[in-house]
């Protein structure tokens, strides 16, 4: 988690990249190949639900938890 704070915006692309995966995955998931992948798709998720809950901050959500929050 620490790699991805330190890149400048690297947070942003993060989540956006495992969103994608994760609906990506959801269209796919019958086919043999995608089922192949469960396990490495729910780490890269349970990464991005880490890293949104270490860096949340008092006050609003942002538009990454609401959406954490959704799925």
């Amino acid at each position: 988690m620490d790699y991805i704070l330190v890149q400048k915006d690297s947070k942003r692309r993060f989540l956006q990249a495992v969103a994608a995966l994760s609906k990506t995955f959801a269209l796919a998931v019958p086919h043999e190949e995608a089922l192949a992948i469960r396990d490495e798709v729910g780490l890269f998720q349970e990464i991005r639900a880490a890293l949104i809950k270490a860096t949340v901050t008092k006050g609003e959500r942002s538009a990454e938890e609401i959406e954490a929050a959704v799925q």
